[in-house]
């Protein structure tokens, strides 16, 4: 149980500083760039978030 909690608060933080760059301007490929992650997953986070 407690993993689960571990992982939907990892989800919940690279979701947040995903839209906190996307705000700032910064491209779905910056962003993957800098949080070392796919830009496909950084746009199926924005999408998801309704972005």
């Amino acid at each position: 149980m407690a993993e689960t909690s571990r992982s939907k608060l990892v989800k919940d933080a690279r979701t947040a500083r995903v839209l906190e760059l996307w705000e700032s301007g910064k491209s779905t490929h910056e962003i993957a760039t800098e949080l070392d992650l796919a830009e496909s997953e950084v746009c199926r986070i924005l999408e998801e978030a309704g972005h």
